[in-house]
């Protein structure tokens, strides 16, 4: 192998993790995969591993990338962000279009461009990635445009996720299904005016299986139940996030759920009135591990501890949660749901600190946890945190009744990476600091804010350490 063969190189390379005799080589060329494009998570050529492989040309005939297996070179470059793979590598290795068409090389690169990105490099990007699999615009693009650059130039999109602001046309979708038959994720809004005539073409993906709609369409009654007769094989529905005067009918959630309760794995919902009759529809759903539910206000004869026999739910979201504490205290009790990794009760206005006691006391597996808005939370509320010893994400924004007590609570979690303390503001500029000493592997100090610079978001982390 390349690495045996060179040792008296390899010793001239300063990357500790290139061992002699091994065929390490990954280790060699890529920094760490915080060392990236844009924030991505897939890392860059390292300096070091790029005059390594410069020096190891000059004694060799063949160039370095050259003597690699097709294999060995397809891992390496699957390393690199979509970016580098369409207008770097190509200037790398002389195997590159000997691997443009390897599945696996694409298999889980995303092109996700954002606003510093024009549409016309887009366009351009596009005509040099011909198996690229999945699609998803972090803003407005000239949809029309890069569709029709899309569908020649990538036939093989399997996801397609666009922005939430982006709207799409009947023709569009006609035109999506038409030359991506294998479509199997789909992210789209539409107008009122042309939402039948989207929903009926959207039923006709016979291959998909994860479904975002973003529309105020979906609240007429029957309105999505085309997609539900005719999509078979789908497992994930997002019906979108709406105010409770545009949430969806009672009986088409019934018909949902009903209809998908051998499939559904994760559903997202606006449900105004959870009624007795649909939380005992919930707990059908046999393989359901996620679910969302937006903006339950009306609790008419419904008793939220039904939502407890979900014992395999690995995410719950209940965002604006309406109702008092009585209501609540039917919503947890100890080994509830044993899987949880992930808890969101954005402005759940009347969750507690004894209930959040509860939760902690009984997740231990909690990896995220959003309390965004509960104001009613206190200090005495995150004492038990500790106890959720893999929490990677807190957010605890606008919680206004935190102060200094709560960091050495949150302190004790060695695995955050992400905490929000937006607008906690009895929280000082020195416990900030302690933070970041304490927890050096956090990556995002989300939204510190306080009155004195409410306008300055998401603060240099080196300005504390």
């Amino acid at each position: 192998m390349l690495v045996r063969n060179s040792q008296a190189q390899v010793q001239n390379c300063d990357h500790a993790d290139l061992h002699v005799g091994h065929t390490n080589l990954v280790g060699c060329v890529f920094q760490s995969p915080r060392q990236c494009f844009r924030g991505a998570s897939r890392p860059r050529l390292c300096e070091s591993a790029v005059n390594f492989i410069l020096k190891m040309e000059q004694n060799l005939s063949t160039p370095t990338f050259e003597i690699l297996p097709i294999e060995i070179i397809d891992k390496i470059f699957s390393y690199l962000s979509p970016e580098d793979l369409a207008r770097s590598v190509q200037y790398v290795c002389r195997k590159w279009h000997q691997i443009t068409f390897n599945y696996s090389l694409w298999k889980n690169v995303v092109f996700k461009p954002d606003k510093s990105i024009s549409d016309c490099e887009i366009m351009e990007f596009l005509h040099q990635v011909p198996m690229l699999r999945q699609f998803a615009p972090q803003r407005r693009v000239r949809f029309g445009h890069i569709l029709d650059v899309l569908c020649r130039e990538c036939p093989d999109i399997r996801s397609l996720v666009l922005d939430k602001r982006q709207r799409v046309t009947a023709q569009h979708l006609t035109k999506i299904r038409h030359h991506f038959p294998e479509l199997q994720n789909l992210c789209a809004g539409f107008e009122e005016n042309v939402a039948k005539a989207c929903v009926d073409v959207i039923s006709s993906f016979s291959h998909l299986k994860t479904l975002r709609l973003n529309t105020d369409y979906l609240n007429k009654p029957r309105a999505f139940r085309p997609i539900i007769n005719h999509c078979q094989l789908l497992e994930h529905l997002d019906l979108g996030h709406y105010f409770p005067a545009n949430d969806v009918s009672q009986k088409d959630i019934i018909y949902l759920l009903r209809k998908m309760k051998h499939q559904l794995v994760s559903l997202s919902v606006t449900c105004s009135e959870l009624t007795q009759e649909i939380a005992q529809n919930l707990i059908n759903c046999t393989k359901l591990r996620e679910l969302s539910i937006y903006h339950i206000i009306i609790l008419s004869d419904v008793k939220l501890s039904e939502i407890r026999h979900l014992g395999n739910l690995k995410s719950l979201s209940l965002p604006y949660l309406g109702g008092g504490r009585c209501e609540l205290k039917q919503l947890y009790r100890p080994g509830t749901w044993p899987k949880l990794v992930k808890l969101d009760l954005t402005f759940c206005v009347f969750f507690g600190n004894e209930d959040l006691r509860d939760i902690l006391e009984f997740s231990p597996n909690l990896e995220e946890l959003n309390l965004y808005g509960c104001e009613t939370i206190t200090d005495d509320g995150l004492e038990l945190v500790y106890k959720c010893p893999q929490l990677r994400r807190l957010n605890v924004a606008y919680c206004y009744g935190l102060t200094d007590i709560s960091i050495n609570y949150i302190t004790s979690c060695s695995k955050l990476t992400y905490l929000n303390l937006q607008w906690c503001i009895f929280m000082t500029d020195f416990i900030f600091r302690s933070v970041c000493n304490k927890l050096l592997q956090i990556t995002r100090l989300g939204n510190i804010v306080e009155q004195e610079r409410r306008h300055q978001k998401n603060k240099p982390l080196s300005q504390f350490r």
